[in-house]
């Protein structure tokens, strides 16, 4: 797949990238420590151990009924060096206990 590249202070570059958009993980990392999440006590540093969710909706229910926080969704594609982190956020109840944010499906 070609694409475009830009340097700061130099002209657009076009450049062949191998990557698989239609092939994307949905993990759990560890924020505070880097970990992938690869079953529910057992965090690896290795991406390549972490379970794949599938689809965020699964990875946070998973987070929530395990009570496993802090967490972020990872998204990696395959081929890609780089990765996007989306923090998952929960309110502080009165009593301590830390929810996880649901969305209204209704």
């Amino acid at each position: 797949m070609a694409g475009i590249y830009f340097v700061l202070g130099e002209s657009p570059r076009w450049t062949s990238v191998n990557v698989n958009f239609s092939r994307m993980k949905i993990l759990i990392q560890n924020p505070d420590n880097l970990l992938y999440l690869v079953s529910p006590d057992v965090w690896s540093p290795e991406i390549k151990n972490a379970f794949d969710f599938g689809n965020s909706d699964e990875a946070i229910a998973f987070c929530t009924r395990h009570h496993i926080t802090p967490v972020q969704v990872v998204l990696q594609w395959e081929g890609l060096p780089y990765s996007i982190s989306i923090p998952v956020v929960g309110r502080q109840p009165a009593g301590g206990e830390k929810v996880a944010r649901a969305r209204n499906r209704g």
